[in-house]
């Protein structure tokens, strides 16, 4: 095997890691929001700002918020796929590497040390 075969292995891995790591942010963000809500539904509004913008302006900023937020979670998922590719690959590549050398020995001094190897493992 070659390490360029463990492409689409190291690609599937990272797409299910980012996943996983999107969705934990979303059930995040959700339960931040759920929590917010209770508490304006409560009239406590401590975490609000004192003086608020006009009704406009929060509508407006509402609107744009959810566009950043949507497009910024998006980013991320792209950064966190990326990053565990070449995580995920860079270990794997590792792995072959240390295989293929461990190989390359075993074929080199094989004759003569393959029953010491055997014997000692």
């Amino acid at each position: 095997k070659t390490a360029g075969e463990s492409i689409p292995i190291c690609a599937k891995m990272a797409l299910c890691l980012s996943l996983v790591v999107v969705a934990v942010q979303m059930m995040q963000i959700m339960k931040q929001y759920k929590s917010r809500m209770k508490r304006l539904y409560r009239g406590d509004r401590a975490f609000l700002p004192q003086d608020l913008p006009s009704p406009t302006t929060i509508c407006s900023s509402s609107l744009r918020y959810s566009g950043y937020q949507i497009a910024f979670i998006i980013w991320g998922w792209l950064v966190d796929l990326l990053l565990f590719f070449a995580l995920i690959f860079v270990v794997a590549f590792f792995f072959w590497w240390i295989k293929q050398d461990v190989a390359e020995f075993l074929v080199e001094f094989g004759g003569w040390m393959t029953p010491v190897l055997i014997a000692t493992a």
